[in-house]
């Protein structure tokens, strides 16, 4: 199986200690997420006050365990029809990695289902 992670799955990994989120993060399969994820991840980081050390050592362990890809291409997004247009690049990397989506989005992980298979882990955990 591959994986592609969302903004959201990182965000309950480094804040919560989630499990699902901890499990799939540390299994052997292949993962992936792209550059537009890690820099949302960082933006709501830094609003939400948490410690930079301890954020860029975070970002640079996803950076070890996942295959980056570049943002992608934007003459793609608007082949993409989802509700929230911040989704899109997502969507599309996922596609691109040819993975599932692993969300914590419930309405992300139904609207992808058209352009990719989609997880959504339970935040409540």
């Amino acid at each position: 199986m591959t994986y592609f992670f969302d903004t959201g799955f990182f965000y309950y990994l480094f804040s919560t200690r989630h499990p699902e989120c901890r499990a799939l993060y540390s299994s052997p399969e292949r993962k992936y997420t792209n550059e537009y994820a890690l820099k949302e991840l960082r933006r709501i980081f830094v609003e939400r006050g948490f410690v930079q050390a301890d954020v860029e050592d975070f970002l640079s362990d996803v950076r070890k365990k996942c295959v980056v890809l570049a943002f992608p291409n934007r003459n793609r997004l608007a082949s993409i029809r989802i509700s929230d247009r911040s989704d899109v690049p997502i969507v599309l990397g996922a596609m691109d990695a040819k993975a599932v989506l692993v969300t914590l989005d419930r309405k992300l992980a139904r609207e992808c289902k058209p352009y990719v298979p989609s997880v959504c882990l339970d935040p409540s955990g």
